[in-house]
């Protein structure tokens, strides 16, 4: 009879260390996925446009998030446009400032000048600049967005158009 209280006392903080554990396991996986689903952003990654061959790249974060003294390209702190010019067959990439308001659920893009001189100076010859210009402006403005399982809305606020993007694997 000792013999068998000694193995149930044994058993019993056994399953007790195992169920505290397990608690602490639960809790540390719910904890991230909380942190994960109200930290991220909702917006970041690469979307095609769903009447186009238009693709942006949107960063997890912009220009002002990134301190002075940090080497980082240009144009990994903005949303990247990129889509074939139909008249050359070159693909063009500019980008664009962005500030994105959680909240509100807006998103709003500027064109950035050292972006597009650099889109100049890489299509010189090839693409007219003032239509090139035309178009890369088109994308400026301030949109209320939308996130539903791998697609993107972008509601113009100036205008009503919508623009749907499905969200691309890397």
């Amino acid at each position: 009879m000792k013999i068998n209280e000694i193995e149930e006392e044994k058993q019993s903080r056994f399953w007790s260390i195992a169920l505290k554990a397990s608690t602490v396991a639960v809790l540390c996986i719910g904890i991230f996925f909380v942190v994960k689903l109200f930290t991220t952003n909702p917006i970041e990654g690469k979307w095609a446009h769903q009447d186009s061959n238009l693709i942006l790249e949107i960063p997890n974060t912009n220009k002002d998030d990134v301190d002075d003294d940090e080497e980082i390209d240009l144009m990994d702190t903005l949303v990247k446009a990129s889509w074939i010019d139909e008249n050359s067959g070159n693909t063009i990439v500019t980008g664009y400032d962005f500030e994105v308001d959680y909240k509100g659920k807006s998103i709003i893009l500027t064109l950035n000048s050292e972006a597009f001189s650099r889109t100049l100076s890489e299509n010189k010859g090839v693409t007219n600049e003032a239509a090139l210009k035309s178009s890369v402006k088109s994308l400026e403005g301030t949109y209320v967005y939308s996130v539903s399982v791998g697609e993107l809305t972008l509601n113009n606020v100036a205008y009503d158009g919508a623009m749907v993007f499905d969200k691309k694997k890397n």
